[in-house]
């Protein structure tokens, strides 16, 4: 299975390289991923969406001549294999691609599981591990989380580092708007006293309900028991408000094809795990 990941990333950076370029290619080994750069011709900046985005031949007599020997595949083949690859590899992580003048590929090798972490998420969203539900509670165990936060153990200073990075990720999500205060300091945090207290001091109301929201479609559930679990007696409120731009954002989706299904639930999307976890998209 690596040889199969390195064979795509290699075969992307050779492929898809700007020439023109005279700044060199880097792939930097890591002891949990892999890290591959490369001078690129940019249609845009940001992170690719791997449902979503479609390949544009960089270098079409390239891409001919590696076709001949079967070395690659349609176009945007690479890309999509290797999400293929390194999750089965990993047991659930995403490899990351940015695009900008520099082409920045992000191979995670190993996935950390949230496991005992998961009692912060129940804080921070001010939901029970009853309310969640043991299907809830036992997905939310198994999220991956993004390697950055492997080695932070305090629950103050993950706390601050997650709902920082929800927020910054919020920023280009259309109507999300995950509220939180960020003026307060990991020192400030600290002499808080309950969770429900600090809880209350990092997030605004609408953060802990998209949080809790994002935590209870971990298994699918109808749009009635959503309204009823977060105590909204108005579920058209709740979906306008909530539901909305969470499945605008792509980051719940439907389970049934036919939006108007009496039987129609809702679940969290992989774009959705990955906010939870703290990852790009």
């Amino acid at each position: 299975m690596r040889e199969l990941i390195f064979r795509e990333l290699v075969a992307n950076i050779i492929i898809h390289r700007e020439y023109n370029s005279a700044v060199s290619t880097e792939v930097i080994v890591y002891n949990d991923r892999v890290v591959a750069t490369n001078p690129n011709r940019s249609r845009f900046t940001g992170s690719l969406d791997l449902e979503t985005f479609e390949a544009e031949p960089k270098n079409p007599n390239i891409r001919a001549f590696f076709n001949i020997l079967t070395w690659a595949d349609e176009i945007g083949s690479g890309v999509r294999n290797m999400n293929k690859f390194v999750a089965t590899y990993t047991d659930g992580a995403r490899p990351v691609f940015i695009e900008d003048m520099i082409f920045k590929s992000t191979i995670p090798m190993l996935v950390y599981k949230l496991k005992d972490k998961s009692e912060l998420y129940l804080h921070l969203a001010q939901i029970t591990s009853e309310q969640l539900g043991a299907d809830n509670t036992k997905a939310l165990k198994q999220l991956t989380l993004d390697l950055t936060f492997k080695d932070t153990v305090d629950f103050d200073e993950l706390a601050l580092k997650l709902v920082s990075t929800w927020s910054e990720k919020s920023g280009d999500l259309p109507n999300f708007r995950f509220l939180i205060n960020k003026e307060l300091s990991l020192g400030k945090l600290k002499k808080v006293g309950s969770w429900t207290e600090k809880s209350g001091k990092l997030l605004k109301k609408r953060a802990r309900v998209l949080l809790s929201t994002l935590m209870l479609t971990l298994t699918p559930i109808s749009l009635d028991d959503l309204a009823v679990k977060l105590g909204y007696r108005s579920k058209d409120r709740f979906r306008d408000d909530y539901i909305k731009p969470l499945k605008d954002n792509k980051l719940i989706e439907y389970t049934l094809q036919k939006a108007n299904d009496p039987n129609q639930q809702y679940v969290i999307s992989r774009k959705g795990k990955l906010f939870l976890g703290g990852s790009s998209f």
